[in-house]
């Protein structure tokens, strides 16, 4: 797998890497396009993102671009996702005749893995929902527009004894054993996102705070209370 750490030069994606001959080399013209598409999702994208790539499909990869041909020594690769085709400068990293295929991932650097499971401790506060985690600076942080009915919804069908004083709520991006809840994505707003609770037909905002745990949105959310 290759891992490129990208920073935006002007309107264009450029490679940071210092120790290769292609640091500073910029991805021109499309190429930059689907890669602004692909970093959409990622709070704050503009400061750096990590560009993963394999020429197999691997559990994270959330994109796969097609070899189209070669053109002066890079490849241009068709983005079956956004229907754009690219030139990749791919010759440090493949031989002459290029993956035909390549699965992309794009992560903020240093992001905790897709597959992590997290947990926070909602509890009341002058009568509402919030938690504290200072690990990622977050205090007294307040669920509001329908996160909060969500949280009144869960504790309620699990009988949790006393939960405004406190109850662990175990979440990640993929199903883990003993979850009860899944929520799917529905609209962003505000540098946050919607998301549903398809049985009871409620929705809960999530604000940017989202992004302290993830890269990007997740589609799933799947969630324990206990």
């Amino acid at each position: 797998m290759i891992s490129l750490h990208l920073y935006k030069d002007g309107p264009y994606w450029a490679i940071n890497d210092p120790g290769s001959q292609y640091h500073e080399e910029v991805f021109i013209d499309e190429i930059s396009q689907i890669i602004d598409h692909m970093a959409a999702k990622i709070a704050d994208a503009e400061q750096g993102v990590e560009l993963r790539i394999s020429d197999d499909p691997f559990p994270e990869h959330k994109y796969m671009l097609e070899r189209v041909r070669s053109e002066d020594g890079g490849f241009i690769y068709h983005s079956l996702d956004f229907d754009m085709a690219g030139w990749f400068p791919l010759d440090p990293y493949y031989d002459t005749s290029g993956p035909e295929n390549l699965y992309v991932q794009v992560i903020k650097p240093n992001a905790r893995p897709s597959n992590s499971i997290l947990v926070i401790h909602p509890y009341k506060h002058e009568g509402m929902w919030v938690f504290d985690d200072e690990n990622v600076g977050l205090i007294k942080e307040p669920f509001v527009s329908g996160a909060d009915d969500l949280i009144d919804l869960m504790v309620s069908q699990q009988g949790l004894t006393a939960p405004q004083d406190g109850f662990n709520l175990v979440f990640s991006a993929i199903p883990f054993p003993g979850h009860q809840y899944g929520f799917l994505r529905q609209g962003p707003e505000a540098g946050g996102w919607w998301y549903l609770h398809e049985e009871s037909e409620v929705e809960g905002w999530l604000c940017p705070a989202l992004f302290k745990y993830f890269e990007e949105a997740p589609e799933e959310l799947f969630i324990q209370v206990k």
